[in-house]
């Protein structure tokens, strides 16, 4: 399921229309944003995971899903981020952009785990 439909639906059934992008790459993070904004998201940037709590920390009620970069943190540093946030705000989504070896983005929804 796209993202952009995905966040769709859940706005018809909740009130929390705010997107958090985590992107460490300015270029990615305007890309992500604007097609956000153009689908009638609020939306937070972060460029680190430091950034991306302090955000939830105060806005994390409203927060509708988290988009992140696979790679943009060890798969560790990316597990633990995403588990933290799964545990204290389970309402919010999880979509992250895969960077295949040609540099084509694909977005998926994260699953469990």
């Amino acid at each position: 399921m796209g993202l952009h439909r995905a966040l769709t639906m859940r706005r018809q059934g909740s009130s929390r229309r705010l997107v958090l992008v985590l992107e460490a790459d300015s270029t990615l993070r305007k890309r992500a944003v604007d097609m956000l904004e153009q689908g009638g998201f609020e939306v937070l940037k972060a460029e680190n995971a430091a950034a991306t709590l302090f955000y939830l920390e105060a806005r994390g009620d409203e927060v509708a899903a988290v988009f992140t970069e696979l790679n943009l943190l060890s798969p560790v540093g990316e597990s633990s981020l995403i588990q933290s946030i799964r545990q204290r705000w389970p309402h919010i989504r999880h979509f992250r952009r895969d960077v295949a070896p040609r540099d084509d983005a694909v977005m998926s929804e994260a699953g469990d785990g």
